[in-house]
């Protein structure tokens, strides 16, 4: 989840971030059922390897503004099954809960089985985070009765059936519809993707390893408002510059990975544009600049939604 808030909102977009792509959802991949065998008992595990079903454990809010676990979480909780997420790419990865009270287990593999993280983790309601440490492919989600008695470690080889880790769906899809533009700061150019949706503002730059140099993400809203962008899921430092309707900077701030204070623009402005941490200051770019955009920038700005 990812992200850029107005001040006074700073709502979790966790709800938002099944939807990361800018392209209609494919239909959700089967979920295979696994018999997994764990401290002597047959335990049953779904195997989840598309990104919607992955996201489902992401809490949303209710129409009273209240937080509601969604089923899968309660399904976990209530200790009726567990859950493998498969992932395309063995990174560090950081998952963040909000008041979704309970235990829960996680253990982290790599794609043949090999556990290199295992614990047990209380959610006591409130925004948590948790930090499995070595990168994975794996992270088999349990209710926390499982392990005890399962007398797992670091090293151990779950016996996995062979190949469970091919065909996971990527865990972002670059936007694609409105295409990149092409912007220009003094002599500098950037590519990059526009993002004027609720769910592609949400989603941002969460989940991807880097942002190549001269590619950024450019947001759009339809009117001025005061901002402050947040970093869950985000991985890499950014740096974001806080732009008016003319595309003039108004403010620089610099965006740590996983940060989820935020920086916050400080004046209302009607975008944001996030390139890699260091851009800005390599190009000598400055609050004053102006960011020259091409006309359909200024449609889609006028058009973007609330």
């Amino acid at each position: 989840m990812r992200r850029a808030v107005t001040i006074g909102l700073l709502a979790s977009c966790l709800a938002l971030a099944a939807g990361c792509a800018s392209r209609p959802e494919p239909s959700p991949a089967p979920v295979d059922r696994l018999r997994l065998r764990l401290g002597g008992l047959e335990r049953l595990v779904l195997v989840v390897r598309d990104r919607a079903r992955r996201e489902e454990f992401a809490p949303t809010r209710s129409a009273d503004d209240g937080w509601v676990s969604p089923p899968n979480m309660v399904r976990l909780l209530e200790g009726r099954s567990g859950f493998l997420h498969v992932y395309p790419t063995r990174v560090a990865r950081r998952f963040s809960f909000e008041a979704v009270p309970g235990a829960i287990g996680l253990v982290t593999m790599t794609a043949d089985g090999t556990v290199v993280g295992v614990g047990e983790h209380t959610l006591s309601g409130g925004r948590q985070t948790l930090l499995p440490g070595a990168p994975f492919r794996l992270a088999l989600w349990v209710p926390a009765s499982w392990l005890r008695g399962a007398a797992l470690d670091v090293g151990q080889r779950l016996p996995l059936p062979e190949g469970i880790a091919r065909a996971a769906e990527p865990e972002f899809v670059p936007i694609a519809d409105p295409p990149p533009a092409t912007v220009r700061i003094g002599d500098a150019t950037l590519r990059v993707e526009i993002a004027h949706t609720t769910r592609t503002r949400a989603c941002g730059m969460m989940y991807r390893d880097d942002v190549p140099p001269g590619e950024g993400m450019l947001f759009l809203y339809p009117d001025r408002r005061e901002l402050r962008f947040w970093m869950v899921n985000t991985r890499v430092d950014l740096d974001v510059a806080y732009v008016d309707r003319d595309g003039t900077i108004r403010a620089i701030r610099a965006l740590n990975a996983y940060d989820e204070a935020g920086a916050p623009s400080g004046v209302p402005v009607a975008g944001a544009l996030e390139v890699a941490r260091g851009w800005f200051a390599d190009h000598g770019v400055a609050v004053g600049d102006r960011v020259v955009w091409p006309a359909r920038v200024d449609v889609l700005r006028d058009t973007a939604e609330p």
